[in-house]
């Protein structure tokens, strides 16, 4: 992504959750190093910005006062003072809570109703995990909160995450809209789960608030489609105006409200064919994925036409973008040239 896309990125997310509250709980590890980490530094940072940060922990030993960073900022209350809560982030204080569990109630679930009772934006839990990861290994980025309960189902997750995982299906069905469990002990953690798009570690949100979706192009989307397509392999030289001009044929991938993938579609009745152009992803993790959307998307808009026999995308890209053949082959596109040696994968429907 180009320097000024990620500051472009920053600055959407600073807006967003400028005057919001993030119940942020220090996990036993990250507590330990929160002042070689910087964390209380990055917390300041983020206070100055208008992002209001509320500290949780669990360690009964632990004196906040020891924090010599908060620079006098950081205030302890009582979870029985949640309802002053707005009055102490007035007067400029970063409220510290102890949260304690029990034998009924988890600590993790308390700090889930602390969440819920301030109404904050976002719940952060960071722990000395990088996340949820899969049968396969791999790191989910995101799920709905069904499929957290059936990841619990499935017992692919024990002990502390488990409760974890149990708190935050809570705070998003009590309506917090999202919770991120992420490794508190990777520098500049906090920031990067809050002014990136992609985060890191695991978000859990409510699947009854859409967080990704393929929807038709907007005038607004002008920028990002034209910032995407720049960053991108395409042989094609991209014109602002040209487009502009042809916004209204752009399919585009919205995550969080934010543009990260595109195509244009365009039908040519005369060959019964849905033609593919500029199709291309920002995402940093998995851009093929959203590219496959995409491009299923536009499979599906060819089926309910019946006319449509054939869906062709322009392959007008380096032969390395041609390395993502794998998953073309799969979704049984075949890849062609037409008279003009021009190189396209076409799908007979």
């Amino acid at each position: 992504m180009q320097p000024e896309n990620v500051i472009r990125e920053t600055l959407i997310y600073l807006h967003r959750y400028r005057n919001q509250k993030i119940v942020v709980k220090l996990g036993a590890d990250v507590v330990r190093e929160v002042e070689k980490l910087e964390i209380l530094s990055d917390i300041l940072w983020l206070k100055k910005s208008r992002i209001h940060i509320i500290i949780t922990h669990a360690q009964p030993e632990l004196n906040p006062q020891d924090w010599i960073s908060l620079d006098n900022m950081g205030i302890v209350i009582d979870r029985s003072s949640l309802e002053d809560i707005d009055q102490y982030v007035a007067l400029g204080k970063i409220p510290i809570i102890y949260c304690i569990g029990s034998e009924i109630i988890s600590a993790d679930t308390v700090i889930a109703q602390v969440a819920v009772a301030t109404n904050a934006s976002k719940l952060i839990y960071a722990t000395n995990r990088d996340g949820i990861f899969n049968e396969q290994g791999n790191l989910i980025h995101q799920m709905t909160t069904e499929e957290a309960e059936n990841i619990l189902r499935q017992e692919l997750v024990t002990g502390g995450m488990k409760q974890k995982v149990e708190a935050t299906i809570m705070a998003c069905k009590a309506g917090v809209p999202r919770v991120q469990i992420i490794n508190g002990l990777r520098p500049g953690s906090l920031l990067k789960e809050i002014f990136t798009a992609s985060g890191i570690g695991t978000m859990i949100y409510d699947g009854r608030n859409a967080y990704q979706l393929i929807r038709k192009a907007r005038i607004s989307d002008i920028v990002p489609i034209v910032s995407i397509l720049s960053d991108s392999k395409l042989e094609t030289v991209i014109v602002f105006e040209d487009i502009a001009s042809k916004i209204h044929q752009f399919i585009v991938f919205d995550e969080d409200q934010l543009v990260h993938g595109c195509m244009l579609m365009r039908e040519n009745l005369e060959f019964g064919i849905l033609e593919v152009e500029y199709l291309a992803s920002s995402t940093p993790y998995e851009p093929a994925e959203v590219m496959r959307q995409l491009l299923q998307y536009a499979i599906d808009a060819a089926l309910a036409r019946r006319y449509l026999e054939y869906v062709s995308i322009d392959a007008g890209k380096s032969d390395t973008w041609l390395g993502l053949s794998t998953w073309f082959s799969q979704m049984g596109f075949e890849k062609t040239k037409i008279q003009d040696g021009k190189k396209t994968w076409v799908k007979k429907l």
